[in-house]
């Protein structure tokens, strides 16, 4: 078993121990680690934290309540108000409901970078689909998005992006994005696209569209 030696102050070590008889701790050694692990692995709102979300919840009541003007906007007819009650009365239990849909883990910088990447393939397509003047192949180039039972995370944040003005002229198909499974590999386009860009780099503006040749290369097959 590791050890790990920690210096504290004579009144935190009082503290401790006071704290460790009061609550049927044997060792310092059994409260400190109880208190580490507790720490690592509660991730719930604690007190001031669920006093600021209460404070926000009660000031968007107040706003529904003016938008809607009438009497105070509460009970059955106010959807947040299980809500406000749990995190209020810190009903610690129905916590992982009211933080359903609320992800915990972070998007790892490698996916938002792979939704760039696929996002600018495909405006450099749909560019050189329009300067060729191409209606087919405009049909062709459209942004499939990704499938929403597999890739759920890429196809959020590329309707997080498109939603809030980055790459929003990008032409896709239907409107939500999902592509349920019938996308080409992205991977294999990319690194093909990648190619050619670097091929033409010191290019001029006017040289920067993609031929269509490079398109069909980018394009081709599935690796």
């Amino acid at each position: 078993m590791a050890q790990i030696t920690v210096s504290i102050s004579d009144e935190l070590e009082h503290s401790l121990r006071k704290f460790a008889e009061n609550n049927g701790y044997s060792t310092l050694s059994s409260l400190v680690t109880d208190a580490i692990r507790e720490k690592i692995n509660d991730d719930d709102p604690k007190y001031w934290e669920r006093v600021a979300m209460v404070l926000q919840l009660r000031n968007n009541q107040l706003l529904e309540t003016l938008v809607g003007d009438k009497s105070l906007v509460e009970g059955d007819d106010w959807h947040k108000s299980t809500m406000y009650d749990v995190l209020k009365n810190g009903y610690k239990i129905e916590y992982p409901e009211v933080f359903e849909y609320i992800n915990r883990d972070e998007l790892p910088k490698e996916v938002t970078r792979s939704v760039y990447d696929i996002l600018d393939m495909y405006r450099d397509l749909q560019w050189a689909a329009r300067e060729l003047k191409d209606d087919k192949l405009a049909e062709e180039v459209l942004f499939p998005g990704f499938d929403g039972n597999n890739d759920h995370e890429r196809l959020g944040y590329a309707r997080h992006l498109i939603k809030n003005g980055r790459w929003e002229s990008l032409a896709v198909h239907g409107t939500i994005l999902n592509s349920h499974g019938a996308e080409p590999y992205y991977e294999a386009m990319v690194e093909r696209h990648k190619e050619v860009r670097i091929r033409k780099r010191g290019e001029s503006h006017e040289h920067k569209v993609l031929t269509r040749p490079q398109v069909d290369y980018i394009m081709s097959g599935d690796q």
